[in-house]
């Protein structure tokens, strides 16, 4: 299952993790109590240009938020120091 992540450099998303099998995008944000959503088949494009995005979080509520189905999570928030601020790492 490759499985890629990344961190973008934002005040309103902590990371992103994507399943290119399955096209679920999981979004960690910051705010609040780390709420995290998944976000069921997202095409691939859509992740790469959201990682190459001079705003990741106005890219989301742009192009992601209100365009793919989305669910609520309560996963534990990602450590920072598991990550490298803007790398693609593939499991």
């Amino acid at each position: 299952m490759p499985m890629f992540e990344f961190s973008p450099k934002s005040d309103y998303i902590e990371q992103v993790k994507y399943n290119s099998d399955t096209g679920q995008l999981t979004v960690y944000f910051k705010r609040g109590k780390k709420t995290v959503y998944n976000y069921s088949q997202v095409p691939v494009e859509v992740f790469a240009q959201l990682k190459v995005a001079s705003s990741a979080g106005q890219f989301f509520r742009e192009n992601i938020r209100d365009k793919y189905k989305g669910s609520q999570s309560w996963q534990p928030s990602p450590k920072k120091n598991q990550l490298k601020k803007n790398q693609l790492k593939k499991n």
